[in-house]
């Protein structure tokens, strides 16, 4: 009887001890596969929205800044060639410039990187914003590397098709590379875009985002509504044509 009793108490234990192992398993599997799947989707959302989104986009807008600097030095530099030399000399040089030769040009497309982040911000104003500058940085860009060469190349080929002097000449180019630059900056709004988007990457990369949710609640933050309200200093065009 007393062995009995022993036997039912051993497997009382036993049972117990096996329900509790196969419930423990459980639950550090089921946490397990949580923090699988959390750091699975951090990864989702960090290739997507920040690496081929906000920073892609950042990078894109860098690199046409620094492609229309270049050009607009470029310019400049071909317009100082053509007031120092004679005709002749300054076709020779151009014929044989790096600058004719590596040429950069540049394309309106929108990139995908834009279209990733406009669908987080959903904000009208900056998909305007930016939609001006892709439309116009090919034709500001073409200037420099193209309009520019072209017209002082015909002068100094053509010197007597000329309708105005030498200085004349350079003096009209230099301003109008200056104004469509300035236009690009000051108008278009290419680096108070970049400077606003580099301010929100980092008001983004300070919230904790570990899901979906958290993802759309930190880009319709009250941080990132105040940086892009910033924005609407730059007037679009259709803001121009309704305020005149």
């Amino acid at each position: 009887m007393i062995i009995d009793l022993l036997e039912n108490i051993a497997r009382t234990i036993l049972d117990s001890t096996t329900i509790a192992i196969v419930f423990g398993a459980l639950i550090a599997g089921y946490f397990g596969f949580n923090s699988y799947r959390n750091q699975k989707i951090w990864e989702n959302i960090e290739e997507r929205y920040f690496k081929k989104g906000i920073e892609a986009l950042i990078s894109y807008l860098q690199f046409l800044r620094v492609v229309i600097e270049d050009n607009f030095s470029k310019s400049l530099l071909v317009i100082s060639y053509f007031r120092d030399l004679d005709s002749s000399s300054f076709l020779e040089w151009l014929s044989n410039s790096e600058i004719v030769k590596n040429k950069k040009s540049l394309s309106s497309k929108m990139p995908n990187s834009f279209l990733i982040v406009s669908t987080k911000l959903s904000n009208e104003h900056f998909n305007e914003v930016c939609m001006n500058i892709f439309a116009e940085i090919g034709k500001i860009n073409d200037y420099f590397i193209s309009d520019l060469i072209i017209g002082l190349t015909k002068v100094a080929k053509e010197p007597g098709s000329a309708k105005m002097s030498k200085n004349e000449i350079i003096e009209k180019l230099r301003l109008e590379g200056k104004k469509r630059y300035d236009h690009l900056n000051k108008e278009l709004g290419l680096y108070d875009l970049i400077l606003n988007l580099e301010k929100i990457l980092f008001e983004l990369r300070k919230m904790n985002i570990n899901s979906y949710k958290k993802l759309d609640e930190a880009f319709k933050s009250s941080e990132v509504s105040i940086i892009l309200k910033k924005l609407e200093t730059i007037k679009t065009k259709e803001e121009a044509l309704h305020k005149t």
